[in-house]
């Protein structure tokens, strides 16, 4: 998908899932905006699950002069066998006050040797209400310019991960995900999340089209929580 050399892209409510590409120059997923500063890449409510490519990225979005967004989507389960990130994302954009935000998104088990994401940002770069987990490679996530990076109630595998960037309140604890990377009942990450502001917000929809905000705050990650049974453990009495 190329916005040639003026166009923007969004994408809504996909899956992308099983593309297989063995050619060095072309990811089996690539997404790129044009070359103008009005040139954007949105990504919303989107799953790239189970993209492998031999020989480059398996996922490969990149808003080139644009700003990138990027907002409750999954990226699992991808894999790459060459000596690149199975997840590349990023801007070539310098001049404005953010260039990319990706905000309420899950990665994991992203499979490649070099690591499972890399985030490209010169200008700064939001990651709020992130889960970065299960490279069984390890380096879940790759900063370029951690120095250009701010950080906000994400949860890492790894937290020196997030060196030298600004960062406030982060997690490295378990997410409890089901089979499909959302989270169970009892995720230590419910109601963990950013409830946003003025700069940015969790957004209106989880990825699979719940309402975001189920209880006090966003759940950190790509899916919102909707049980409310059981939520914080039992209360128990015994029969006598």
């Amino acid at each position: 998908m190329l916005g040639a050399a003026t166009g923007s892209i969004t994408l809504n409510g996909l899956t992308v899932e099983n593309a297989f590409s063995a050619d060095a120059n072309n990811a089996p997923v690539q997404i790129f905006g044009g070359a103008s500063l009005s040139s954007n890449v949105h990504i919303d409510n989107v799953m790239f699950a189970g993209n492998t490519s031999s020989a480059t990225s398996a996922i490969y979005a990149f808003a080139n002069l644009g700003a990138l967004h990027i907002h409750n989507s999954l990226f699992a389960s991808n894999a790459s066998f060459s000596t690149t990130n199975a997840v590349r994302l990023g801007t070539l954009q310098v001049s404005n006050a953010f260039c990319a935000e990706i905000i309420n998104s899950t990665f994991a088990g992203n499979v490649a040797s070099a690591g499972g994401a890399e985030i490209l940002g010169q200008c700064t770069t939001m990651a709020v209400n992130d889960i970065f987990w299960g490279n069984p490679n390890g380096n879940d996530v790759y900063f370029a310019f951690p120095q250009s990076t701010l950080l906000s109630n994400d949860d890492f595998f790894d937290l020196n991960e997030a060196s030298n960037t600004e960062s406030f309140d982060l997690l490295s604890i378990d997410p409890l995900f089901n089979p499909d990377f959302s989270l169970q009942d009892l995720s230590p990450l419910r109601d963990a999340g950013d409830p946003g502001g003025f700069l940015y917000t969790p957004g209106v929809l989880d990825l699979v089209g719940n309402p975001r905000v189920h209880g006090s705050k966003p759940d950190i990650g790509a899916y919102e929580i909707t049980e409310i049974i059981f939520a914080n453990g039992f209360d128990f009495q015994l029969p006598f």
